[in-house]
C-alpha cells in the first residue's frame, strides 16, 4: 500500500481489480484470507467497529423486540445501529511500488448503486452534509465496517477521494462526515425503481430449516452467521417473517408463487405437484430476459414437483442416500455451492439464482472445524457451515454482477429443537417453526433498517418484482414489502400472515391446524385453539383463551382465515409418487400422505399436539428401520398402531419390517389395513399384490396389481405383477404389453430378471432366454442374468434332441 499520511488518506498500491463489469464494487485491498468470510480481508485503516447487534460468537446484543418495545408496538421500521465512524491512531500501511498497468482504487459508484452499510446518525440519503463526495459500495463478504481501500476526497469529480489529511488531528474531525458519505453513496430512496440499463442480477437463497433467533443480526449468541447477518446491516432485516407452512415444498410453493397452500394446493411434501397454471417468480424473470438458474439441497424440491417452473437450469441431481455427510439424499452446501458457482461461471447477466441450502436438517452433522466448535449444538454448527458457503456464493456473485444485485436471504420454515415438544417440524405451528429470518439488501433498499410488522413468504416474490421493476403476479396474496418502509405514520396498515400444518391430518387422520400470525399475536385454530401474545410471550407458552375469547385478535384471526379458506384449492395437486423417489424422500424423516388419505377435515376432533408423543414415536420407528434396528421399528410401531389403528405411519413401518423379515402374513395384514384407509393410491394396492403373491394366493395378487394399474397405469411393479397372469391361463398379448411396458419405462437390472422369470414360471423358456440376452445387452456386468441365460442353454443342451 502507498502510504499518504497515515490512516484513511492512502491509495491502493496493488492493481485494482474492479472490472468494468463490477464497477459498483468498492476496490478491496488483497490481503489475508478471512476464514469464516470465505475470501479476502481488506487491511485496515483503523479499528475494526462492528454495529451493535451484528457480530460473530460474542459481543451481540439482545434483541430490541423484547416485550414492551415501543417501536415493534408501534409496527415501524426503524433503523439498526450504526457502526461508529472509523478513525483513531489507524496505522499506515507500508509502501509498494505500483505494478505495471496499475489504476488507483476509487471507482465511481454508478447510479442505483451505493454503500451497503449503515447510514451514520444524520446523514441523508445520497447527501454529503459537507464531506466529500461518495465512493463505491463495499464488499458484500467483507469485515463490516473495517478498512479496505479508503474513500478519497473532493476534487475527484464523484470518485471517493480525501487529498492531504496528513494529520491525525484532521482525520478524526472529518472522519464522522467521511463515514456518512461512505454509507449514503447514491443510496436509491426508498421506492425508487433501479435504473433500467444495466439491470440489476438477483440472488435468492433458501436455508432449509433456519430458525430467526438461532441468526446473530436477531439476538442470537454464540452463533456464528457473519455472512448473513452483514446482508442484514447492508440491507432490510424484517424482523416479524412467518413461513407459511412448516415444511419445505409447500412452503416453497408459496414463496415463488406469492400464494398461500390452501390456493396453489400444495399442503405436504412428496405427493402434491405445483400446477402449472400458477405464475412463478422465476417465470417472470425469465420473461423479462433474465438467465434463470436453481441449485436445490434435497430431493423434496426435485423439479418433478413443479417448483421449477420459469427456471432455463434446475440442477436437482441430488444423488442417493449416502450424498451428503448425514447420509441421507441431499447435498451438501459444499457442493450446492461448488454447482452455482459453475452455472454463474457460464452465464451471463442479468440473472436470477435461487440456491436451497438443507444442511441444518435432522439429522445434524456439521463438518469440521463447525464439529468440534459446535459439539453440544450440531444444528447451529450446520448453520455455521452454510454462513461460510453463502460467503463463497455472495462473493461470486458480486464478481459476476454488472451493478450491485438484488439479494434476498430466508428460509422455508424453523426447527422446533424440542420445544413444544417438537423435535424438528412438520406438526406444530408456534414460532419455533414458523419464524425465520428474512433480509434484503439490493438497488431500492435502505441499509441498517429493521422492520417490526409481519411478513410472510408470500410477500417476497412482489417485493422483489416491485424493486425489478417487472410485473406483478396477477392474484397474489402477497404484498410489496417496501410499504413498511415508508416512516410515515399510518402509511402501512398492521398485517397479518397465514400459515397451516396438515402433516398430521394427512398421515394420521387428526385435525388440521391453521395459524394467523400478527405483529403483536399468534391464533392457532385447532380442536383446542390457542391465543398467545407474541411481544411478552415469545415462546408461546400461556394460552390466553377462553379468556380472550371474542377479543379484537380473535376476530382479525377468523376474518383473515375465512379470507384463506374460503377459496378452494387445486383439486390435482396431489398426484401418485412412485415408489423409489416415495422411498428417498421418506429416508429424509417425512411421514408422505397418500391421495385419498383424508378429504374432508369435518368432524375430526383429535388435536395433534396432543399426539405429538405419538409422532415421535413412529419417526423413531422410521430411524429405526433405516438404522437396521428392526426389532425397536417394529415395537413403536406396533405401539402407534394400537393406540392409532388409522396410523397410516404405523401401518406402512410394519409392512416394511414384515417384508424385509420374509413374515409375509402380517406383511399382507397391514398392507391390507393401509389399502383400506387410502384406496386412491397405487403404492398401497401393489404391495397387497406383493405380499399376496408371498402368501401363495396368485389370483388375490393379480387382482390387487390390477387395482394398482387402475390408479396409476404407469405403476412399473403393478404391471409385472399383472403379467402374472399367464400363470393363470391369460393372454400372451397382454403379457407382451406389460412387459414391453416395463422394459421401455425402468430397464432395471431386476426388471429384465423379473420378466424373464415370469415368461419362464408361464413356460415360455424362448421368450425368457430373450428378455435375459437383452437384458445381458443392457447391463454386461450382470452376473445375474448371465447365470439365467446360461441355465436356459443348459436345460435346451441337456433336452431332448
Amino acid at each position: 500500500m502507498e502510504a499518504e499520511g497515515r490512516g484513511l488518506g492512502r491509495r491502493c498500491g496493488a492493481p485494482c481489480r474492479a472490472r468494468d463489469r463490477s464497477r459498483w464494487r468498492r476496490c478491496d485491498d488483497h490481503g489475508s484470507r478471512g476464514r469464516d468470510l470465505g475470501g479476502t480481508r481488506p487491511v485496515r485503516a483503523g479499528p475494526r467497529h462492528v454495529p451493535e447487534g451484528v457480530g460473530h460468537a460474542t459481543g451481540l446484543r439482545a434483541p430490541s423486540h423484547a416485550a414492551g418495545d415501543p417501536v415493534r408496538a408501534a409496527g415501524r421500521s426503524r433503523a439498526l445501529p450504526a457502526p461508529r465512524p472509523p478513525g483513531g491512531r489507524g496505522r499506515g500501511a507500508p509502501r509498494h511500488a505500483q505494478p505495471p498497468g496499475h489504476r488507483p482504487c476509487g471507482t465511481r459508484c454508478p447510479r442505483g448503486g451505493g454503500a451497503d452499510l449503515p447510514r451514520a446518525p444524520g446523514a441523508a440519503s445520497g447527501q454529503s452534509a459537507r464531506a466529500p463526495q461518495p465512493g463505491p459500495a463495499p464488499r458484500l463478504d467483507g469485515p463490516v465496517g473495517g478498512g479496505g481501500c479508503a474513500p478519497h476526497g473532493p476534487g475527484s469529480s464523484g470518485t471517493c477521494r480525501v487529498r492531504g489529511l496528513r494529520h491525525r488531528r484532521a482525520l478524526r474531525l472529518l472522519a464522522p462526515a467521511i463515514w456518512a458519505a461512505v454509507v449514503g453513496c447514491n443510496r436509491v430512496q426508498v421506492g425508487e425503481a433501479p435504473g433500467s440499463s444495466p439491470r440489476s442480477s438477483v440472488l435468492l437463497v433458501t436455508i432449509d430449516p433456519l430458525r430467526a433467533d438461532h441468526v446473530g443480526s436477531y439476538g442470537a449468541l454464540g452463533v456464528a452467521t457473519p455472512n448473513l447477518d452483514r446482508v442484514a446491516v447492508q440491507g432490510v432485516r424484517f424482523d416479524q417473517a412467518i413461513a407459511p407452512a412448516p415444511i419445505t415444498l409447500p412452503s416453497h410453493a408459496s414463496l415463488f408463487t406469492a400464494l398461500y397452500p390452501p390456493t396453489h394446493g400444495v399442503r405436504h411434501n412428496g405427493v402434491y405437484v405445483l400446477g402449472e397454471r400458477f405464475v412463478t417468480l422465476a417465470e417472470r424473470y425469465r420473461e423479462a430476459g433474465y438467465q434463470t438458474g436453481a441449485v436445490v439441497g434435497a430431493i423434496v424440491l426435485s423439479g418433478r414437483f413443479g417448483i421449477g417452473q420459469g427456471f432455463t437450469h434446475y440442477d436437482d441431481a441430488i444423488g442417493g442416500a449416502g450424498s451428503s455427510l448425514s447420509g441421507y439424499p441431499e447435498r451438501d452446501a459444499a457442493a450446492v455451492t461448488d454447482r452455482a458457482l459453475a452455472w454463474l461461471d457460464a452465464t451471463p447477466g442479468p440473472f436470477f439464482l435461487w440456491v436451497h441450502y438443507y444442511d441444518p436438517h435432522a439429522r445434524y452433522s456439521p463438518p469440521e472445524p463447525h464439529a468440534t466448535e459446535f459439539a453440544d449444538r450440531p444444528y447451529d454448527g450446520e448453520i455455521a457451515h452454510v454462513d461460510v458457503q453463502l460467503g463463497r456464493l455472495l462473493r461470486a456473485v458480486r464478481q459476476h454482477s454488472e451493478v450491485e444485485p438484488l439479494i434476498a436471504l430466508t428460509s422455508d420454515h424453523g426447527e422446533g429443537l424440542g420445544e413444544h415438544g417438537e423435535r424438528t417440524h412438520s406438526v406444530l405451528l408456534y414460532d419455533s417453526v414458523l419464524r425465520i429470518p428474512l433480509v434484503m439488501s439490493g438497488p431500492g433498499l435502505p441499509a441498517g433498517r429493521s422492520v417490526d410488522e409481519v411478513a410472510s413468504l408470500v410477500d417476497v416474490a412482489p417485493t422483489l418484482l416491485a424493486l425489478s421493476a417487472l410485473p406483478p403476479i396477477a392474484g397474489a396474496q402477497g404484498r410489496d414489502l417496501r410499504v413498511h418502509l415508508d416512516e410515515t405514520p399510518g402509511a402501512a396498515e398492521p398485517g397479518w400472515a397465514y400459515a397451516e400444518s396438515l402433516v398430521a391430518h394427512l398421515t394420521m387422520g387428526w385435525s388440521p391446524l391453521h395459524a394467523i400470525r400478527t405483529a403483536s399475536h399468534l391464533y392457532v385454530r385447532a380442536p383446542r385453539p390457542e391465543l398467545f401474545d407474541a411481544l411478552r410471550d415469545p415462546g408461546q407458552l400461556t394460552n390466553l383463551l377462553p379468556d380472550a375469547e371474542g377479543s379484537a385478535p380473535v376476530a382479525l384471526a377468523d376474518r383473515a382465515l375465512a379470507s384463506v379458506l374460503g377459496g378452494g384449492s387445486d383439486p390435482n395437486a396431489m398426484q401418485p409418487l412412485d415408489p423409489a423417489t416415495r422411498a428417498r424422500i421418506e429416508a429424509l424423516g417425512y411421514a408422505l400422505p397418500t391421495p385419498g388419505a383424508v378429504a374432508d377435515p369435518t368432524g375430526l376432533t383429535f388435536d395433534p399436539k396432543d399426539g405429538l408423543p405419538w409422532i415421535e414415536k413412529a419417526m423413531a420407528a422410521h430411524d429405526a428401520q433405516f438404522a437396521g434396528r428392526p426389532d425397536l421399528a417394529e415395537s413403536w410401531a406396533r405401539e402407534v398402531v394400537e393406540r392409532f389403528p388409522e396410523s397410516q405411519r404405523g401401518h406402512e413401518i410394519l409392512t416394511q419390517v414384515y417384508l424385509r423379515s420374509r413374515r409375509y402374513a402380517k406383511a399382507r395384514h397391514h398392507a391390507e389395513a393401509l389399502a383400506r384407509l387410502a384406496p386412491a393410491w397405487a403404492e398401497h394396492h401393489a404391495r397387497v399384490g406383493l405380499t399376496r403373491l408371498r402368501t401363495g394366493d396368485l389370483e388375490g395378487a393379480v387382482a390387487a396389481f390390477e387395482e394398482a394399474l387402475a390408479r396409476d397405469d404407469g405403476h412399473v411393479g403393478a404391471h409385472l405383477g399383472v403379467m402374472r397372469k399367464l400363470e393363470l391361463g391369460g393372454s400372451v398379448a397382454e403379457a407382451e404389453v406389460h412387459a414391453a411396458y416395463v422394459l421401455a419405462h425402468s430397464g432395471r437390472e431386476v426388471d429384465f430378471d423379473q420378466v424373464g422369470e415370469i415368461w419362464a414360471a408361464a413356460g415360455h423358456p424362448e421368450r425368457a432366454a430373450l428378455v435375459w440376452r437383452t437384458g445381458t445387452q443392457r447391463h454386461p456386468a450382470s452376473q445375474r442374468l448371465r447365470r439365467r441365460l446360461a441355465g436356459v442353454r443348459a436345460e435346451r443342451a441337456s433336452g431332448p434332441e
